[in-house]
């Protein structure tokens, strides 16, 4: 029951950080992802605590970047792996590299097993 409660408040918190990336408020998404990374690290939630941690790291970097011209910040949002090293899949304000891809398919994959 607890880890049922702990996904569904780390799915509530990442729309939340994604609104506000979305918003370009990348301050609002860096304070709301350390936030979700602080209490679920109490809940003792390892796994999405991390999975905060990387939405702190997402949105640390779009705040690092946003001065720059697009072609300066062509990289993975999740490995800064940028070209022609990997392929990049472009969202809305990331990038994401096959690789990640892979990874966090794999993970989900995981994740419905248990």
């Amino acid at each position: 029951m607890e880890s049922e409660r702990s996904s569904e408040f780390f799915r509530i918190a990442s729309n939340t950080w994604q609104e506000f990336m979305d918003s370009d408020q990348f301050h609002s998404a860096i304070a709301c992802g350390f936030s979700a990374y602080l209490i679920l690290r109490e809940k003792d939630d390892e796994r999405l605590a991390e999975g905060a941690l990387g939405l702190v790291r997402v949105a640390i970097q779009a705040a690092l970047h946003m001065d720059e011209d697009e072609d300066e910040r062509t990289s993975c949002s999740y490995c800064g792996r940028s070209k022609p090293e990997v392929q990049l899949a472009a969202g809305a304000k990331a990038f994401i590299c096959g690789s990640c891809v892979k990874d966090l398919s794999d993970f989900f994959a995981s994740k419905k097993r248990t």
